[in-house]
């Protein structure tokens, strides 16, 4: 909507067989399009360096992690895979914006977060756990797919 100079958005592949990759570059061309169809001011850019797409940055979402293989995976295997995900970018983030406000998304949400903090320094107070608002999008566009209406027609959905 206009409210951000620049969004930067990191991936660390480039490679156009990877499947991340591929969603990040749509992601990227449709933000773009639905900029310029609503005037936004906003520039959407993609990098695969992570110094470069933190570098000035005011606020991060960090949604980096892998995702679990099946619903009966051990949340404490998720938290191992998941730290050497969050560790790199945390001592990044530390060195290159140490002053931006932090967005973990990385589930599971609680500990990614602790964790963030721990390995960055950066201040508590910088970071916030964003917990369950990826799940809550993903059952709205099921329910939308469901019942064959926009996603912004599924109101008030909310997983607790």
């Amino acid at each position: 909507k206009g409210m951000a100079d620049q969004i930067v958005v990191h991936n660390r592949s480039n490679n156009w067989d990877n499947e991340a990759f591929r969603a990040t570059m749509i992601a990227v061309d449709q933000a773009n399009i639905i900029r310029n169809q609503h005037g936004d001011t906003s520039q959407f850019k993609f990098t695969t360096d992570m110094r470069e797409a933190l570098e000035g940055a005011e606020i991060v979402v960090v949604t980096a992690g892998v995702a679990r293989k099946s619903p009966t995976q051990p949340r404490s295997e998720l938290l191992a895979l998941n730290c050497g995900v969050i560790d790199p970018i945390a001592h990044t983030a530390r060195e290159v914006a140490p002053n931006a406000s932090y967005i973990i998304a990385t589930n599971p949400v609680d500990a990614m977060a602790q964790r963030f903090q721990e390995q960055s320094g950066i201040d508590a107070s910088r970071i916030l756990g964003l917990s369950g608002e990826l799940d809550r999008a993903r059952m709205v566009q099921s329910i939308s797919n469901q019942a064959q209406v926009a996603p912004g027609r599924v109101q008030n959905a909310q997983v607790i």
